[in-house]
């Protein structure tokens, strides 16, 4: 079941992450800026329940989110780890999509799948079988919101990824 708010793109902006120490307003917590989202202050609590999301290089994190998108721009999470091990793994201009616990350590895939910079967000329109022998095998073509251009892979007969839709489908 998806964790992350409907809506909310945890995609982060060119800023690092920081340690906010404030005992008399709040727990220690650190925040991550964002670039533009809508607003969700889900969960609203310190202490709620533990969540793994994947960063930069696939890496993962054990986080307790306070506020997913607070003013639509600030992640707000507690986390047992330390600010350098965050920084490493939430990198500026990195979308943040929630990951699988492991066991055991993991190794990071050494090709990422999707190219540096390029955001998977749909727009609002169907996605379309598109029939042109003539020019093109059978496809399917999804519009997406505004991201960086990237012909990647930019042939027919590449191979095969498992992408992750709505409600993990």
């Amino acid at each position: 079941t998806p964790v992350i708010p409907a809506g909310v793109v945890l995609l982060r902006d060119a800023s690092s992450c920081i340690f906010q120490h404030n005992p008399s307003n709040h727990p220690d917590r650190f925040k991550c800026m964002l670039q533009p989202t809508i607003v969700s202050s889900e969960p609203g609590t310190y202490g709620s329940e533990g969540v793994v999301l994947q960063g930069e290089d696939g890496c993962v994190l054990f986080i307790q989110p306070v506020t997913w998108a607070w003013d639509g721009n600030a992640f707000i999470f507690e986390s047992d780890d330390d600010l350098d091990t965050i920084n490493a793994c939430f990198v500026p201009n990195t979308l943040l999509s929630q990951g699988q616990a492991a066991p055991t350590p993991t190794t990071a895939p050494t090709t990422p799948v999707i190219p540096a910079g390029v955001v998977l967000l749909r727009d609002d329109s169907s996605c379309i079988f598109q029939h042109n022998p003539s020019n093109h095998p059978d496809r399917f073509k999804c519009m997406l919101q505004p991201t960086i251009v990237s012909s990647e892979p930019g042939t027919y007969g590449s191979e095969g990824v498992v992408l992750q839709g709505e409600d993990g489908c």
